[in-house]
């Protein structure tokens, strides 16, 4: 046999074949019908295994592969990917191996990433050509073309997937940017619409009652009172109860009874329902809505319906954020509480439902159950009696032994200023007054009255300068004024400093006549009364208490930690221990009664919101 002609135009045949846009059964068999003429040969057949199994055809009506292929030619293609040679009848054959990969097309199905499959284009001729190596190439570049065929359809695919997918993104960010749900479910319905041609879209949303119609493209309210529109909850039903996908005309096990109704009703042509279920962590599906299109003509192809599925799932979780921010706000936050309950707290039987109301009971019971209601506030321990020392005139502190802590006694020398200074200037003034007598016995003398009624007069100012003098030498050591001990000033560690006249060097507190003083809120001096019941601890003393009184309230209000206070006098019956001072802090508790919990607990929230609200 010679080597048959090649049509002239057989190249570009090839590579439209690699560019057709249907299916790959349709491929297949333009594909055989181009080798043949092509090759010359009689017949074309394609076959495909996995691994070690056996060969099966790809084409309809090839005849076994091993009737066609001796174990010569199979080791043939093994070792070179091509082979050429006698079969079992004599007849020609050609083998050569189709480069697919890891996935190819099978008989318009699509295997998966993980099946590897060998794919094998095989040619007869009525006896075996006598020079193949012509044949061999033109074998090798017909066995290339399915591999294109295949990637340009995945390329297809992946731009209108890609295509598709915009669209659901643009679809879900016009709906996020709806902030009522039935303005999200109108954006919906009506893309849904014009993306895929559809004359009619339907939301459905769950309700008490239900299904229940929320939003139909074009047009700004459904009409719930119609049949139509209880149809179309039917459908949405349907689908939900289902949990699957309904189609009219029907197709697959879905049963899509409500929808013949509805179809027979408003002959939509091709209806399509998908359901929008959220699945718990547990397997348990919870029912939220369904979408319902319709259209005329033509029906919803898989592409389309992969699409919609797509855009579900995009839309449920926004829809549901809408929904949900619709309900009133105690039923928001008992959902929140349910949501977040750990799973094993969670009632799932009868006895367990009644345990959980039994105590949500309990806790309404308790929550009005009269309990004390106390006042806390802090407190200080305050002295009737203090003494403030301060500097008589301005000089230097010349000897003390006064710290703080000390006790001291009233007389008792607290500290000394240097009055060298002053004994200088005295002596000075002495000098002065001596010279301004013996001006005033001169003038005298000499009968010069006018000088000396001036010397006289100055003489007078120097004595009075004198008498001041004496009186600050004589104040230069400053005494207690009362029994105590100092509080504040250490003047033994300031030898030398000087000080200002009426400057603060010590401050003595009586021990004596001690009593306590608390810093009430404003918010809270409404339930303080004279004669309420207190307690009161003491830092320094935590585990000892103090049964007090409230004696009355002091009007001087102050700020204490960013809070209006007001001084409350509390009176005690017994003296104060003796390791009471003045300045020791604690807390106290004023018993205002008893009220219920629930008051306690939100009294402060509710003043707040009467504040706010002006009621």
């Amino acid at each position: 046999m010679t080597e048959p002609s090649t049509p002239p135009d057989w190249m570009q045949t090839a590579a439209a074949l690699t560019r057709l846009s249907g299916a790959p059964t349709a491929f297949w068999e333009q594909f055989r019908a181009l080798s043949a003429a092509t090759l010359a040969a009689r017949e074309v057949w394609v076959y495909t295994r996995a691994g070690d199994a056996t060969w099966a055809a790809v084409t309809p009506g090839a005849p076994p592969f091993d009737s066609l292929v001796t174990p010569d030619l199979l080791r043939g293609l093994q070792a070179q990917g091509q082979a050429i040679g006698a079969g079992p009848t004599g007849l020609g054959v050609g083998l050569c191996t189709i480069p697919m990969g890891q996935s190819g097309v099978q008989s318009g199905v699509q295997s998966g990433g993980q099946d590897s499959r060998d794919f094998v284009l095989l040619a007869l001729w009525p006896r075996v050509p006598e020079r193949p190596m012509g044949l061999a190439s033109r074998l090798a570049t017909l066995a290339s073309l399915p591999i294109q065929f295949e990637s340009n359809r995945r390329a297809r695919a992946a731009a209108r997937d890609a295509q598709r997918f915009g669209q659901a993104l643009a679809l879900t960010a016009a709906m996020m940017e709806a902030e009522a749900f039935d303005r999200a479910a109108s954006v919906l319905v009506n893309r849904l619409s014009e993306l895929m041609a559809c004359e009619t879209v339907f939301l459905c949303w769950r309700a008490r009652e239900g299904q229940r119609l929320r939003a139909v493209s074009h047009g700004e309210k459904p009409d719930r009172r119609s049949q139509e529109s209880a149809l179309v909850e039917e459908v949405a039903q349907e689908a939900l109860t289902q949990q699957a996908e309904v189609s009219f005309p029907a197709t697959g096990r879905a049963v899509a009874f409500a929808a013949e109704r509805y179809a027979d009703l408003a002959k939509p042509g091709h209806m399509i329902t998908l359901p929008m279920i959220r699945y718990t962590p547990d397997g348990k599906g919870l029912e939220r809505g369904a979408v319902t299109l319709c259209r005329r003509t033509p029906g919803f192809t898989e592409a389309e319906q992969w699409a919609l599925r797509l855009m579900m799932e995009m839309a449920q979780p926004v829809l549901e954020a809408r929904a949900a921010s619709r309900h009133w706000l105690p039923r928001r936050l008992a959902h929140e509480v349910g949501r977040s309950m750990p799973k094993a707290l969670r009632a799932r039987t009868i006895p367990g439902k009644a345990l959980l109301a039994l105590g949500g009971a309990m806790l309404v019971g308790l929550a009005l159950m009269p309990v004390p209601f106390r006042i806390h506030a802090s407190a200080v321990v305050r002295t009737d009696a203090m003494g403030f020392v301060g500097a008589p005139f301005s000089g230097y502190i010349e000897a003390s032994g006064i710290i703080l802590g000390d006790p001291v006694v009233a007389g008792q020398p607290l500290f000394r200023l240097s009055v060298t200074d002053l004994n200088l200037e005295r002596d000075g003034l002495l000098a002065e007054l001596a010279q301004a007598n013996r001006d005033a016995e001169v003038n005298r003398s000499l009968r010069k009255l006018p000088e000396m009624l001036v010397a006289q007069a100055r003489a007078e100012e120097i004595k009075s300068r004198l008498v001041r003098l004496d009186r600050q030498i004589a104040s230069a050591e400053a005494v207690a004024p009362l029994d105590g001990v100092v509080i504040e000033g250490e003047p033994a560690k300031r030898i030398g400093q000087a000080v200002n006249r009426g400057d603060s060097v010590v401050t003595v507190a009586a021990l004596t006549g001690l009593y306590t003083e608390a810093a009430v809120s404003e918010r809270d001096l409404a339930y303080v009364a004279p004669g309420q019941a207190v307690r009161l601890t003491l830092l320094a003393n935590p585990k000892e208490t103090f049964d007090l009184s409230v004696r009355e309230v002091i009007p001087a209000a102050t700020v204490q930690d960013a809070d209006n206070v007001f001084p409350v006098r509390l009176a005690d019956g017994a003296a104060p221990p003796g390791w009471w001072l003045p300045g020791m802090t604690g807390v106290v508790r004023i018993d205002a009664g008893r009220a219920t919990l629930a008051w306690v607990a939100t009294r402060r929230l509710v003043d707040m919101i009467r504040l706010k609200l002006w009621f």
